[in-house]
């Protein structure tokens, strides 16, 4: 017997808000300067729940954004048409003519080529896809489903899947440092190994480390032909801009599909069980709902606006604390005590109805520089509800890890289940259900998926 976690749409996330707010603020000696700060921060925050606001704050926001949609006339010009203008670099292959059940999109930096080769390898395998896709057609996935069935003219050798690497311009920051992962032996090195940025490296032969670091991605681009390149500076800064890129890209280029999954290059993703979610968001795994707002679920399916990753409902940084500084909000930025409820963007799955919202509603959206919490802002601006489901493994805790199932009850000789007795679930036990997993190097990640195919678990 196991105990389960249940996928639902939260209220609230207090496990998130309560280890990030004790690790950030606890323990931790503050200047007399920098605590009446924070202080006169939070006395002058206003109240989410009663006050939020954001530009544009208009009476019946999805309604201008539907007339927009339609090119009927609007009352009001766009106010943010940011991400309408860098250019597409390269668009990954033309192969967006026949239907894709689902967009895979994943943010990588440009350096991170041993990443994106490992993915290649394991999870998104293109033959691995293929095979997922069979399983679809024949019925041996999910049976009888409504959600999940193919066209009746989609062409038989193809995958339903498309998988493509964002990847923006090599930043010449220095705060931004880079190590090519190609490059070096032990993965692990490269979290710490940052001496020296591109710009800062002796040439070799002539060519700087940008000039082969760019010689590599277009090799790269030329042989998997699933990059997407973005005429942006990839930066943490700039994550909004690669979000709203892939979005504007399945929205202009790569446009008949139904779902689309935006995710991270450090994550494993079980794309069997992230089609099981996606037949059934209120049931999965077992089979059945357990407190969920039946009325809220029969609404997300119905509309078919699916938003589901791990929700969050935090307060923003108002210190600026060693690692945490990157993440450091002043109130002229965002003024309000909490954020809308949103997911972390590592992992997120969406419906194309949503994707399509929000391409549409970033038009009358003023910018926002954290992407999963720019998502939040238009999902609230749209009655987008988001649906949190504890299998997608994204916690912004110590060492990336989740809270989660990881005992079981002993079995005694005979058979039966000892009293209070319990044992550690063995990884591949862990991940039965699991939908996304964070924070994996490629070491990481080929090992993990060693186990699980050896254990029949893929």
């Amino acid at each position: 017997m196991r105990l389960r976690m249940v996928c639902q749409v939260e209220e609230r996330n207090e496990f998130f808000h309560e280890t990030n707010a004790s690790k950030i603020y606890a323990n931790k000696r503050e200047s007399e300067a920098g605590a009446n700060v924070y202080i006169l921060h939070v006395i002058l925050e206003k109240d989410f729940e009663s006050d939020f606001s954001y530009p544009l704050d208009v009476d019946n926001f999805p309604a201008l954004i539907e007339n927009f949609r339609n090119g009927d006339p609007v009352e009001f010009e766009p106010i943010n048409r940011l991400y309408s203008r860098p250019k597409f670099l390269e668009k990954a292959d033309s192969s967006c003519d026949d239907f894709q059940l689902m967009l895979i999109m994943i943010k990588s930096a440009p350096q991170n080529i041993k990443r994106r080769n490992v993915i290649r390898s394991t999870w998104g395998h293109p033959q691995y896809l293929k095979n997922i896709s069979n399983l679809i057609r024949t019925n041996k996935l999910v049976t009888n489903s409504n959600r999940l069935s193919l066209p009746k003219n989609h062409q038989e050798p193809n995958a339903v899947f498309k998988l493509v690497f964002l990847i923006g311009l090599i930043s010449d920051d220095e705060n931004d440092k880079l190590v090519v992962e190609s490059d070096v032996d032990n993965v692990a090195q490269v979290a710490v190994d940052t001496s020296k940025s591109l710009k800062d490296t002796l040439p070799q032969d002539g060519v700087t480390e940008k000039q082969q670091l760019e010689r590599k991605i277009r090799k790269e681009s030329k042989a998997h032909k699933d990059i997407v390149r973005i005429d942006t500076v990839d930066s943490y800064s700039n994550n909004t801009f690669k979000t709203m890129m892939g979005i504007r890209w399945a929205s202009e280029i790569c446009t008949d599909f139904e779902y689309a999954l935006l995710v991270d290059d450090d994550m494993y993703i079980s794309i069997k069980n992230l089609l099981l979610f996606i037949e059934s968001p209120a049931t999965y795994p077992d089979g059945y709902a357990e407190d969920s707002d039946s009325e809220t679920i029969g609404q997300i399916v119905d509309a078919n606006r699916l938003f589901a990753g791990k929700v969050l409902f935090t307060k923003p940084i108002r210190q600026r604390i060693g690692s945490y500084s990157k993440w450091y909000l002043s109130l002229e930025e965002y003024p309000y005590n909490y954020f809308p409820r949103y997911m972390p963007a590592a992992a997120v799955i969406m419906s194309k109805q949503v994707v399509e919202d929000f391409y549409y509603a970033s038009y009358y959206t003023k910018h926002f520089r954290f992407d999963d919490v720019f998502l939040g802002i238009m999902a609230y601006k749209m009655n987008i509800i988001p649906f949190s489901c504890s299998y997608f493994y994204v916690c912004h805790t110590e060492g990336g890890k989740c809270p989660g199932i990881l005992t079981k009850k002993k079995r005694a000789a005979d058979g039966s289940y000892e009293e209070d007795e319990v044992e550690e679930l063995t990884l591949v036990e862990q991940m039965e259900h699991v939908i996304a997993k964070h924070g994996l190097n490629p070491d990481q990640l080929t090992d993990l998926w060693r186990e699980l195919t050896l254990s029949g678990r893929i």
